[in-house]
């Protein structure tokens, strides 16, 4: 099938095509260099969507070209927010974006959908995804996940781990489960810092493929009030992806961390299937080495449910929280609100609690030493390897 041009700006362009009923193509071109990124799904329809097109362009858009123009009918509502959202970008990365308009060849007011729709949640196994299921499962009809986001499309063994976990929860809940695949993760890194910038660009991406399906989008929130700052995900943001066909809503700020965790603590569904691992590690589910790892252990331990865990180790070694290195900011926030909990359930003295003291106590300096070491000591035994 012929690929057709869909978006074009300045120095930049958009084209798609249908490569099968459960795939969609885009070829992107910015600045001369051309990118060729699909998003795939075997649970449903995947078709090309001006709206997934749109939010694919926008973070090169922001770099490179102010105007764009589509050929394809848009919401006047759509094209109103995607506006807005550079302009909350621009203002919180003026050194990296600008503002952009999108001009599409017919701006259309489509009837709001009769009846209450399908309610899908962005749904990774981890603190945030669990909380937003058990506080809205009475609604919730779909756990969506993206496949080449948090885990690698070359990693087939978490995938097919990952996929079980899903398929299980969902089983479990009596919903249903939507796993897409796409290759764009590079595409979206080359125009902004995945974490603070283009995360939420990319989930959007992909979950608007959606639209004829899922009406309302659940999408739990990394950080509560009072914590939320400049991120690819965030109340003021999220919402704007949506119009009168997809709704998106940013889910539970009201709750920190450990607050979801003391929830999840009495939940058998989440303690039996909790994935908050980002480490790379072979045939783990969880490492229960990393920083993440050990924070969400150290909860669920303060709240008495580490013992009751299935996918962490039941006991924490102090030795491990003290070589955790809290570089930044975020994680420093994070090990107080565990200190805070630990404190709370009488743990004042306990070795894990002294081992959290240790690491914030340690300075600045000689974290950044830590992880310089770290670094050289990793890059020695890459070159070995190879």
């Amino acid at each position: 099938m012929t690929a057709h041009e869909l978006i074009r700006g300045q120095g930049l362009s958009l084209s798609a095509q249908a490569a099968s009923d459960h795939r969609a193509e885009y070829r992107i071109t910015v600045r001369g260099r051309t990118y060729e990124i699909y998003f795939a799904s075997r649970d449903t329809l995947i078709r090309p969507a001006a709206e997934a097109a749109a939010l694919c362009v926008a973070a090169p858009a922001m770099r490179t070209c102010p105007e764009l123009s589509c050929r394809a009918a848009l919401s006047a509502t759509f094209t109103a927010n995607l506006r807005a959202f550079t302009e909350h970008f621009s203002r919180w990365y003026p050194e990296d974006y600008r503002p952009v308009s999108l001009r599409p060849d017919q701006a259309i007011t489509p009837p709001q959908r009769s009846g209450k729709g399908r309610t899908g949640t962005l749904f990774t196994g981890g603190v945030d995804s669990f909380y937003t299921l058990l506080k809205h499962r009475s609604e919730i009809t779909d756990l969506i996940y993206v496949h080449g986001y948090d885990v690698k499309l070359d990693d087939t063994e978490r995938r097919e781990t990952v996929s079980r976990m899903l398929r299980h929860v969902a089983a479990q809940a009596g919903i249903n489960v939507i796993e897409i695949e796409t290759n764009a993760i590079r595409f979206f890194r080359d125009f902004g810092h995945w974490g603070r910038q283009t995360h939420g660009l990319a989930v959007a991406a992909a979950t608007r493929h959606l639209s004829e399906l899922v009406t309302t989008i659940y999408v739990p929130s990394s950080f509560p009030d009072g914590q939320t700052h400049p991120w690819g995900s965030h109340p003021d943001t999220d919402i704007l992806f949506s119009d009168e066909r997809q709704r998106f809503m940013h889910d539970g700020t009201e709750a920190s961390r450990t607050d979801k965790i003391r929830i999840l603590a009495g939940a058998d569904l989440a303690l039996q299937n909790l994935r908050v691992c980002w480490k790379n590690v072979a045939g783990a589910y969880n490492c229960g080495h990393c920083e993440k790892c050990l924070r969400t252990m150290t909860t669920l331990y303060a709240f008495g449910a580490l013992d009751r865990s299935r996918t962490f180790p039941t006991r924490i070694a102090p030795p491990l929280v003290e070589d955790v290195i809290a570089a930044d900011d975020v994680s420093q926030y994070f090990i107080r609100e565990n200190l805070r909990v630990l404190q709370e359930r009488g743990l004042l003295d306990d070795p894990v609690t002294r081992a959290w003291e240790k690491v914030l106590q340690r300075s600045r300096f000689m974290n950044r030493a830590m992880l310089a070491a770290r670094k050289v000591k990793s890059a020695f035994w890459e070159r070995i390897a190879a």
